[in-house]
């Protein structure tokens, strides 16, 4: 026997917590779930939130440790979740010697690399650059991820010449 349950609200029975469709529930036509929250409504490979950073700031170095260009501190909704991790930099390099390269970086809180870009050639070499990576955090616990830049010795690394603006962006998506 099928049911049909009309209401406006629906919560758990201690007010908080999960409610739980399974695969015989379905909604009709017309009909919407709208959430209170941000996080409210989540199902497999949705986006629950988004962070972003941006910035025109022109940096340089020469040291070969890379220098933080950016942070954004994210704080996951679920432990479960996978980050997708973006990020795009107009990069230079002035090079000294012919093996002289800047990198541009996402790390993870740990301090770990989770993708890396490469420029650089004999004389300067300036161009667009992207990273992209993803992160299982397993916590709800707030994330610091940054982007990075270095050069190796011989080389001087620049970002956002002329203005151009750098980009860093991070998904939370539901598992």
């Amino acid at each position: 026997m099928t049911s049909i349950i009309k209401a406006d609200n629906i919560s758990t029975v201690s007010g908080s917590g999960n409610i739980n469709l399974n695969t015989n529930m379905t909604l009709p036509t017309g009909v919407k779930v709208v959430g209170t929250d941000t996080g409210s409504i989540v199902a497999p490979g949705h986006v629950i939130q988004v962070a972003e950073f941006n910035s025109t700031t022109t940096q340089s170095t020469s040291s070969t440790t890379p220098i933080i260009m950016g942070t954004i501190t994210f704080t996951p909704k679920q432990s479960t979740s996978k980050m997708i991790l973006m990020a795009s930099t107009p990069l230079a390099v002035a090079v000294g010697s012919s093996n002289a390269y800047a990198s541009f970086w996402i790390y993870d809180p740990a301090g770990n690399s989770l993708a890396r870009t490469v420029t650089g050639q004999a004389g300067y070499n300036s161009d667009q650059h992207a990273c992209f990576a993803t992160h299982s955090p397993g916590s709800t616990s707030a994330q610091a991820y940054t982007i990075r830049m270095g050069s190796s010795s011989g080389g001087t690394g620049t970002v956002s010449t002329d203005g151009q603006r750098y980009n860093f962006v991070i998904m939370e998506i539901a598992q």
